[in-house]
């Protein structure tokens, strides 16, 4: 079984201004996704297939309250970037014993919820990858199961579509078994930046979603190709 991309993470300091730029980048348009109680952000999202979507995440206003370090490290971001993905593997905690079989750490599966726009509960499980160096966590995703939980990607109308995820990172040779070990479909390129590139087939063309990822020699920009 193939780990596949469940979603990727677009962070904002605020997010009417994330959906602005990702919709003039795609020509699509974004649907309310609703709060994350107690994290203290909440989201919009595009679907990019039937089982995959981009989240558009930034700090709640309503979650005033909220005391400690938002997800993602989006406390620190000052403008609408690709932050980080989402893998999904059905069957989470059986994955994360594998992994472990496997020589690498992963934390056991811990439950999270959030309603929709809509009213809807959405209910599922996370892990994450631990003591792994952080160079290469820089490129590596966390880990989702939707359990019973309708996917948020699946109403996709087929109007835009991730086409592939890349993982820029010059030292290929030591990420090449962890991606094995993980089962990751993605396609893993030489470079001397470390990145994440989405491309994405969608009404304004092919467009990749570029993010460096703290570790580059210089930044790479949002772009179409």
């Amino acid at each position: 079984m193939l780990t596949e991309v469940d979603h990727l993470v677009f962070g904002s300091p605020d997010l009417q201004q994330g959906i602005e730029q990702v919709q003039n980048l795609l020509g699509v348009p974004a649907r309310y996704g609703g709060s994350h109680p107690g994290l203290g952000t909440h989201m919009a999202l595009i679907p990019l297939g039937s089982q995959c979507y981009l989240e558009i995440i930034a700090p709640d206003p309503d979650q005033s309250a909220f005391k400690g370090e938002r997800p993602f490290g989006l406390d620190k971001v000052d403008s609408p970037r690709l932050l980080t993905w989402v893998a999904s593997r059905p069957g989470l905690q059986q994955y994360v014993d594998q992994v472990r079989a496997g020589g690498l750490h992963m934390l056991d599966a811990i439950s999270l919820s959030r309603r929709t726009g809509q009213g809807q509960l959405l209910e599922w499980q996370m892990s994450f990858l631990d003591d792994i160096e952080p160079e290469l966590m820089a490129v590596l995703p966390m880990f989702i199961d939707w359990g019973e939980s309708p996917h948020p990607g699946s109403t996709s109308d087929g109007v835009a579509r991730l086409e592939r995820l890349e993982l820029l990172h010059p030292d290929t040779v030591s990420l090449r078994p962890i991606i094995e070990t993980l089962e990751l479909n993605v396609t893993l390129l030489p470079a001397s930046a470390v990145a994440i590139q989405a491309v994405i087939d969608c009404p304004k063309g092919t467009v990749v979603l570029a993010s460096e990822c703290g570790y580059t020699a210089g930044a790479i920009p949002l772009h179409n190709s």
